[in-house]
């Protein structure tokens, strides 16, 4: 490997020449103009790895790191770019209002594979996810919006209509827990399509099991997400541009420390997308046999 001097720069700063890096030929400019397309071209490098610097026998260059793809720094602003674009994608598909649940499905689909740390393409994940559990997640999506219009308006009549009393201060605690309830499961089902798939029953289910089971992640995941809209309607209003995707985003850090608990230890390469959760023991004798 060789490395390249950039003219004005120390010789310490030397650029080893790796991958799509290009280096700078002393053809006579000024200083300053070298100066300037190193810094131009070292952003270009996105690969300058510490096993090329290795073998070359020099020190990682400073600017070289910083300017690094893969530097962590990049890697967050990256991340945050994804989920505005996931914003925006989300909202033009939940226009149909039906669609919201699918819409929903896919921008989890997106957002826990970056807090896996996994590469993709954000446009061909949110679509192929959106495409894959449009059914199920539109079935899910309905029945979550019925059972919360019924929720909201029973609340509602004994907050505002219902006489004073204390049926009333009962009614009102109860349907306070069943609306948390309601939450919860909300909070789960959703990144539940999107990680394994399962009929829609099962998938309410687990989603009612894990909210219950895991109920200090619950408790955390409701909390950052009031934070998050009191924080976008009051003091940083500008957190609104990531809209319910920054949720998500960060949601997909607990979600997925959950999730890990319910995964094999060895997954297979082609089942990594998605596999079924809680699958009975039926189920997995008859798949077993049929493939002896």
């Amino acid at each position: 490997m060789r490395s390249i001097s950039l003219g004005c720069l120390p010789t310490s700063w030397q650029v080893p020449q790796s991958g799509a890096c290009r280096y700078i030929e002393n053809g006579g400019r000024p200083n300053a103009q070298r100066f300037q397309d190193a810094f131009r071209r070292l952003g270009r490098c996105r690969k300058a790895t510490r096993a090329d610097t290795k073998k070359g026998g020099r020190q990682t260059p400073m600017l070289a790191g910083f300017f690094n793809y893969d530097n962590p720094v990049w890697r967050f602003i990256g991340k945050f770019w994804d989920v505005l674009v996931v914003n925006i994608l989300w909202i033009l598909c939940s226009i149909p209002i039906f669609t919201i649940g699918a819409s929903t499905t896919a921008m989890y689909y997106v957002t826990l594979k970056l807090a896996r740390d996994e590469d993709g393409y954000t446009f061909r994940s949110f679509f192929k996810s959106f495409k894959e559990n449009f059914k199920q997640a539109t079935a899910i999506w309905l029945l979550f919006l019925v059972s919360g219009a019924i929720l909201g308006f029973d609340l509602y009549y004994f907050l505002r209509i219902a006489a004073v009393s204390s049926f009333r201060t009962v009614m009102i605690s109860v349907f306070l827990a069943m609306v948390f309830v309601w939450l919860a499961m909300f909070t789960y089902v959703f990144p539940l399509q999107a990680r394994f798939y399962n009929p829609v029953k099962r998938t309410v289910f687990n989603a009612f099991f894990m909210a219950i089971r895991h109920v200090f992640q619950t408790i955390g995941m409701l909390v950052v997400d009031g934070v998050i809209l009191f924080l976008s309607v009051t003091y940083i209003p500008q957190l609104s541009i990531f809209g319910v995707a920054l949720i998500a985003f960060f949601n997909s850090y607990m979600l997925n420390g959950v999730f890990s608990k319910y995964m094999p230890k060895q997954v297979d390469p082609a089942d990594r997308e998605m596999r079924p959760l809680f699958a009975d023991e039926e189920e997995t004798e008859r798949k077993g046999n049929s493939e002896n």
